[in-house]
């Protein structure tokens, strides 16, 4: 068999190789910068989104309370001006009430006072015997005792008789 000794020079092939092979790492370097650039913008990106969603999400929530705390407030307020005016009205009726009742009661107070009088008046007329029998004579046997101090025992059978002559009579 033959043989064949070729020198082939691979230095420039090798130059090349070295050349392409910078290339690639510089790519390679670029991609990984890129790489990089590209998760920061992408984490930035998020936190941005995130960060608008998140302040999205509270103003919506805030607005809604507030919608609410507003509707409530009206509420509340028309339940105030209705329980003012009907507290007025009590006060009016109250007040109405109140004057009734005196005037109603000073009436019947009159007219009380005045039957009590009448009827007072009629009692002791139709007692008027009794009453003055009470008040005159029995102010006499029970003033003898003062005035005829001297006849005790006859003023004692005297009180007993009239004592008596009483209980008979009743």
């Amino acid at each position: 068999m033959a043989t064949f000794n070729y020198t082939v020079d691979t230095n420039p092939m090798a130059q090349e190789i070295g050349s392409v092979s910078n290339h690639i790492k510089g790519t390679t370097t670029a991609v990984v910068a890129m790489q990089a650039a590209v998760i920061s913008a992408e984490e930035r990106a998020a936190d941005h989104v995130c960060n608008n969603v998140n302040k999205g999400f509270f103003t919506l929530i805030r607005s809604q309370i507030s919608q609410k705390v507003a509707k409530l407030q009206s509420e509340v307020d028309s339940h105030l001006m209705q329980l003012n005016q009907q507290r007025k009205q009590l006060l009016a009726i109250k007040g109405r009430m109140e004057r009734d009742y005196n005037m109603i009661s000073n009436r019947y107070g009159k007219l009380f006072n005045g039957l009590n009088q009448n009827l007072k008046q009629r009692v002791f007329e139709l007692d008027r015997p009794t009453f003055d029998f009470a008040v005159h004579e029995m102010e006499k046997v029970s003033n003898r005792t003062k005035y005829l101090t001297a006849t005790v025992p006859v003023t004692q059978l005297e009180s007993l008789a009239m004592s008596q002559k009483l209980l008979l009579r009743m």
